[in-house]
């Protein structure tokens, strides 16, 4: 005969098991269907998931360079897949930065992300959004300037006429 004890041990460990498996497959649906998972190697377990929309409001279709800054840790460079998707994982507690600014058509922009040190050991997925606004053209605020004449080469004859 089984022991009360021995029996709420197993139940214990079955039910710990299930919550386990249910954290890695909730992770690795966020994370399904990503070419493009660059592991941080900062000592975490956690994830930061996002996706980066151009100005008309649909996700990038190439890939685009980002940046996770970190002053801790420093730089991670990974770029987004085809659909405008990244996924930095196994980052640790910290305050992080993400950093899209070597886009010609695209203003830089950054967004903070701020892993505060998790509860439990299941790990944590962060998502962020980041939305794209297009290089202003640089005109002339005050319209046309004037220029001197004698500057441009134009004949005397040119100029009294």
């Amino acid at each position: 005969m089984v022991s009360q004890t021995g029996t709420l041990t197993r139940r214990l460990f079955f039910l710990a098991a299930i919550c386990v498996c249910s954290a890695v497959l909730t992770v690795a649906q966020v994370a399904g269907g990503l070419n493009e998972t660059t592991n941080t190697r900062l000592g975490g377990n956690n994830y930061i998931v996002g996706t980066v929309y151009a100005p008309d409001g649909m996700p990038i279709n190439t890939r685009m360079r980002i940046k996770l800054t970190s002053p801790e840790w420093g730089d991670i460079l990974a770029t987004t897949d085809e659909g405008g998707k990244f996924v930095f994982s196994g980052v640790g507690s910290g305050v992080y930065t993400i950093v899209i600014d070597r886009e010609k058509e695209y203003e830089p922009v950054s967004q903070e992300v701020d892993i505060v040190r998790p509860r439990s050991t299941v790990p944590e997925t962060y998502f962020v959004t980041i939305r794209l606004r297009a290089v202003e053209e640089k005109r002339p605020k005050n319209g046309p300037a004037v220029i001197s004449a004698s500057n441009a080469g134009v004949p005397k004859a040119a100029l009294d006429h």
